[in-house]
């Protein structure tokens, strides 16, 4: 494998100076000039390879959800259609999803401030809309004949219940309800499955 390139390297060094920045201290300090010291880099090499501020959040959150893509990938996206909605279901409830501690604090961060920061906002809005599209395209693969509608409330259902399931769990509450949630959550997914039924055998007659 080829090494990477500078450029990757100097970008990769910058995003994680500035999610160090943000453990810290929180969304507000992470100034260019925080972030350039962080980073020991000159501010004008963060300009060049981002613009701005709001674009190094932007191509912050890119990054982060490529991790978790990347992990989303090894545990579900390459089995067999019959296996693969079950390993959804384990990968978004039995714990594997949201273990990335140090990113997360990153996005709970971003996540307060968007409303206060239309750049921070735009950021998260686009991680959840590709982890939901993420889930949908998983689904869609599963379930070739379901309901396209149904399958993207299925799929944004699912992404509410994760996110929601991992702060729970962070509290201790989550661990006693994943069987529960499991369940639940494969309910859903048959709501899909028993419309692609009901429509295939209207068809049929």
């Amino acid at each position: 494998m080829g090494r990477r390139s500078l450029a990757s390297e100097r970008k990769t060094l910058i995003i994680e100076a500035l999610a160090a920045v943000i453990r810290e201290d929180g969304y507000e300090a992470a100034t260019l000039e925080r972030v350039a010291a962080q980073a020991g880099v000159q501010r004008t090499l963060i300009r060049h390879y981002f613009g701005n501020r709001d674009e190094l959040i932007k191509e912050a959150l890119v990054h982060i959800t490529g991790k978790y893509l990347a992990d989303y990938t090894s545990a579900v996206e390459n089995l067999p259609a019959a296996q693969s909605i079950p390993a959804l279901i384990d990968y978004l409830f039995g714990g594997q999803f949201n273990q990335r501690m140090e990113d997360d604090a990153v996005i709970d961060a971003l996540i307060a401030s968007s409303n206060q920061s239309d750049a921070a906002k735009s950021a998260v809005l686009q991680m959840y809309r590709t982890f939901e599209d993420t889930v949908s395209a998983l689904l869609e693969r599963a379930i070739p004949l379901g309901s396209p509608e149904g399958i993207k409330d299925v799929a944004y259902a699912m992404v509410c219940l994760a996110e929601q399931h991992a702060m729970m769990r962070s509290l201790g509450m989550g661990d006693c309800r994943e069987a529960g949630l499991k369940r639940t959550a494969l309910a859903l997914i048959q709501t899909v499955i028993a419309h692609k039924s009901s429509r295939h055998q209207r068809n049929a007659t």
